[in-house]
């Protein structure tokens, strides 16, 4: 996944998630944990949103 670049801006923010959105994010975040990388929520989240805007830029062309 793309890095953020250390001139980009970030904006803090806070979200509501649903009982199955957050145990989505807990799996994901122990399947991560147990093969060594990253499992923060924010990271996944990051990810997660990265990979629909690469999707939703290929739909624009």
């Amino acid at each position: 996944m793309a890095k953020n670049k250390p001139t980009e801006r970030m904006i803090k923010t806070s979200i509501d998630l649903t009982s199955d959105q957050y145990q989505y994010l807990k799996i994901k975040a122990l399947e991560r944990k147990m093969r060594g990388e990253d499992p923060s929520f924010v990271t996944i989240l990051r990810e997660l949103i990265e990979e629909d805007r690469k999707k939703w830029k290929e739909k624009q062309k």
